[in-house]
């Protein structure tokens, strides 16, 4: 999967394209794209305890990609497992009842409303 950002965001525009039969995936394969928080969230769950982001710092504080509640989600639901060059981190997702609290409230109020708007 790609990790595209907030759907609002410049690099989700760029980099999320719709195929041939409008589905929508990353600009480079077609791959499935993640592009809300709900859906970040929802993802984390399905891999929680399992799972790996890799990202690298600049991006989880820039608002073009993934600063605020996308990158908060982020940092609450994984830990750091190493440290690469020009900033690269790869981050273990965490069981869900080690999320923190704000990671939990966010996905909690994001499954809400992708629920009651959907």
């Amino acid at each position: 999967m790609f990790l595209a950002g907030p759907e609002s965001s410049s690099r989700t525009h760029r980099y999320v394209v719709a195929d041939n039969d409008g589905v929508a995936g990353d600009y480079w394969l077609g791959l499935h794209s993640i592009r809300s928080t709900g859906e970040l969230c929802t993802v984390l769950q399905e891999i929680a305890a399992d799972g790996w982001i890799i990202v690298d710092g600049h991006r989880l504080r820039a608002g073009w990609a993934f600063l605020g509640p996308f990158a908060d989600v982020i940092r609450g639901t994984t830990e750091i497992s190493y440290r690469g060059e020009n900033g690269i981190v790869v981050q273990a997702v965490l069981p869900v009842g080690r999320w923190s609290e704000s990671a939990q409230s966010t996905c909690s109020d994001s499954a809400f409303l992708i629920a009651a708007y959907s």
